[in-house]
Order: C-alpha cells, then structure tokens, then sequence
C-alpha cells in the first residue's frame, strides 16, 4: 500500500508541474502591449525568450523573419529577458514602450540590427521616421506596465527552466537553442509540433 502510495503522491505531483507549465505557457502566449508579429488569431505561435544584445538572439531573428515571410500566417510573441544589464533592460523598455504605441515591428526589427547597443539620437530617428513623438515614447518607459512585464518573463523563464538565451516555445514545447535552426529545421519543428 506505501509503494503504490507513493507512486500516487509522485504522479499527482508531476501531473501538477504540468498543469503549471502549461498555464504559464498560456500566459505568456499573450502580448499583453503588443509585443508580437503575426495575425493575433494565428494557430502556430512561437513565444521567443529574447536579448537585444544577444548575438545569437539576433542570428535567430533572421531566421524567425524568413519563417514569418514564408508562413504570415505565425505569430511570435517576444518575451523580453534583460540578461546583460542596464543596456538590455534600456532595449527591452525601448520596444515595449514602442509596442504600447503599436510600432512594436520596427523597433523591435531595428534594435535587432545593431551590434552595438541603440543610441538616443538612433531611437529618436526611429521614432520620427515612423511618426512617434519621442518624448512619448521615453515617457511610456515609465509606463506602470513594462516592470511587471519584464518581471513576468524572468519569472516564466524560471518556471520554464529557461537558463540561456535564446530560446523558443513551440506549442507546449520548450527548446533551448543550442545551434540556431535553419528555416527547415525550425519548419520541421513546427510541423511536428503543431500536426
């Protein structure tokens, strides 16, 4: 009676760490500001774990945009991970602020393109080009929403024992990129995950 005790008392157990792993991959599934690309009704979503100044980050990010120009039909929810300081958390406030105005794409699109970290001058360029008022931009920073956001993903990413960067969930599933995929193999991935 004790052994089959016990098998219940683990069983229930990891039937709970699932329960908990799938709504925290529910929630953050969600772009609470916007801080995704692709039709908000899609079937196929990827939610990345993400670092503006993550070289990696930035070799996936070439390979998600062919995916999401030869499938429009993805949606990528961007989780930002501020894993390198100040500047990351400056990135990271950056474009959820621009999210919050609905120029999430472009912003997200050019701070992916930097090697270096953004400066003042080149978001105020950004801002003006698309139309945004730059003083609002840097006011949504302080935006109420943004912390507890960005708390929200260092948390998920615990949950989730997510411990480098990038990494991606596809469905339920979560992939810590070791190798950056190519456009077939993270087609491949999808498929298998969303048969």
């Amino acid at each position: 009676i004790a052994i089959y005790a016990a098998i219940l008392v683990v069983g229930l157990l990891l039937i709970s760490k699932m329960n908990t792993t799938h709504d925290v991959i529910d929630n953050i599934r969600i772009a609470e500001v916007g801080q995704e690309i692709g039709p908000k009704n899609a079937d196929r979503v990827i939610v990345e774990f993400m670092d503006y100044r993550c070289s990696y980050c930035r070799e996936l990010h070439t390979v998600i945009s062919e995916l999401q120009e030869k499938h429009p039909d993805i949606r990528v929810v961007f989780r930002h991970y501020p894993a390198f300081g100040k500047v990351s958390l400056k990135e990271a406030e950056i474009a959820l602020s621009a999210a919050i105005l609905g120029q999430f794409e472009t912003f997200h699109t050019q701070l992916m393109s930097h090697n270096d970290p953004i400066s003042d001058m080149e978001v105020q360029l950004i801002a003006s080009s698309v139309g945004i008022d730059y003083d609002q931009l840097t006011e949504n920073q302080l935006n109420a929403k943004i912390g507890p956001i960005l708390l929200k993903n260092v948390d998920a990413a615990e949950a989730l024992q997510i411990n480098s960067l990038p990494a991606i969930i596809v469905n339920r599933k979560v992939i810590l990129v070791q190798d950056i995929p190519t456009l077939e193999e993270l087609e491949k991935i999808l498929d298998e995950e969303y048969k």
